[in-house]
């Protein structure tokens, strides 16, 4: 029997958690996911040095935390419960330390299949847009992590753009993308963005990438687009909008081209405008 996929979501009871988390429970209801809602409390740095005034006031952060957790995912649910045919199982987890280095920790340790996280819209630079913790999150989870636009409303991840930079293992990527947004039936847009003087030095390019899924997936849904651009971030957005994409993946390891996908003006302009999803890869 297939193990049933398991979704981490970590909260700060945000209104951009509790959106990351109602997105949870909607995609958990269409791939038949279990999902763990986790809430770091920070040690209170005034009293570190007072065993037993730290003791007193972790107890009452974690009573509180807890009593918060519970009201949380009784108002979510009943936001989403109409919209659903499979109530999710969902676990609730309070863990003490540094927010990112645990939730990281604890979706390793526990072999989570992604982690859903929230963004913030604040004010432009993108440890603030993603929020610190997230960007965190992103650069070091050991899994892929689903990037919630604060004011993203939910819908079907049907149309995905996988924005590639001719790796050797995108043609892999783009399968285990494909596998795990199965259930929503996807159409891929695979696309590559070339600046006019770019040169290419790589053994992969789109047509190889063509020849491989033609040849070895011809049940994917899935077309290629090479585009020639003086401005990569514009031509990305220009091509989320055009496509109407749900969803932009990317694959982490590749640092520059993150890097640069990741620059605060083509961020700002995801989160205030397209609010597209963005699902980020990471290599097992």
């Amino acid at each position: 029997m297939q193990n049933k996929l398991k979704i981490l979501v970590p909260t700060d009871f945000s209104f951009s958690a509790e959106n990351a988390f109602r997105h949870a429970i909607l995609m958990a209801d269409q791939m038949k996911a279990d999902i763990s809602l986790i809430h770091v409390v920070n040690p209170d740095l005034a009293v570190i040095d007072v065993p037993v005034a730290i003791e007193i006031a972790m107890t009452e952060k974690m009573k509180i935390a807890n009593q918060k957790l519970f009201e949380l995912t009784s108002r979510i649910l009943s936001q989403t419960v109409q919209q659903i045919k499979n109530v999710p199982v969902i676990l609730t987890k309070i863990e003490m330390g540094t927010p990112e280095a645990v939730i990281n920790q604890f979706a390793k340790e526990h072999e989570y299949d992604f982690i859903c996280i929230g963004t913030r819209d604040e004010h432009g630079a993108i440890d603030k847009i993603l929020g610190s913790v997230a960007a965190n999150v992103v650069k070091k989870a050991p899994c892929p992590v689903f990037v919630i636009p604060e004011y993203a409303a939910y819908r079907k991840t049907t149309l995905v753009t996988y924005a590639t930079n001719f790796i050797e293992t995108d043609p892999y990527e783009i399968w285990r993308v494909s596998k795990l947004l199965e259930p929503f039936h996807p159409i891929i847009r695979c696309v590559h963005f070339t600046e006019f003087e770019e040169k290419q030095n790589t053994s992969l390019n789109m047509e190889k990438l063509k020849t491989f899924f033609s040849e070895n997936a011809p049940e994917l849904q899935i077309t290629f687009h090479e585009i020639a651009t003086e401005n990569k971030l514009d031509s990305m957005l220009e091509f989320l909008n055009t496509f109407k994409t749900n969803l932009l993946v990317t694959y982490q390891p590749h640092r520059n081209y993150w890097q640069r996908l990741m620059h605060r003006s083509f961020t700002k302009k995801m989160a205030l405008e397209s609010k597209t999803l963005i699902l980020v890869l990471r290599g097992k």
